[in-house]
């Protein structure tokens, strides 16, 4: 019994562990409605997958690594090398997370881009999901 309640229980608390879209802020908001759809679209991804992947699920398939590829090129926060903008970053972060998250996405990049991973889809996915590993209670994933 026991071996089964300690994997639900992390499960249950991983389940909590990002920022809601309605604590975004206005910046974050706005930019995110404009991108989602669109990004969807591109990608393929599922809304379902979306939610899975913003509750630290990283097992999902090309399409959702897609769909995060398209939200760091069309929210502008890194290019195809992964060099990121971290300015971008900052404006984007939700008040109650100025100066604490940007950093840990600028960091997280350019330790990705540094490796030999050379496809930004997949050098995308890493950087987020070390995001994610980071900081998990204040990942961002539109």
């Amino acid at each position: 019994m026991l071996k089964y309640l300690i994997p639900l229980t992390a499960l249950i608390v991983a389940s909590y562990c990002y920022v809601d879209p309605k604590d975004y802020g206005p910046a974050l908001t706005k930019a995110a409605d404009i991108v989602h759809q669109e990004c969807r679209n591109i990608s393929g991804a599922t809304e379902e997958e979306i939610l899975q992947t913003r509750k630290g699920d990283f097992s999902g398939g090309i399409n959702i690594k897609r769909y995060n590829a398209c939200l760091w090129l069309h929210l502008q926060v890194a290019n195809t090398t992964l060099h990121s903008n971290l300015e971008k970053l900052k404006s984007l972060e939700p008040p109650h997370l100025k100066g604490k998250v940007a950093h840990i996405y600028a960091n997280c990049a350019e330790k990705i881009r540094l490796t030999e991973e050379k496809d930004f889809v997949e050098m995308a996915w890493k950087s987020s999901k070390c995001s994610h590993d980071v900081d998990p209670e204040n990942y961002i994933f539109p």
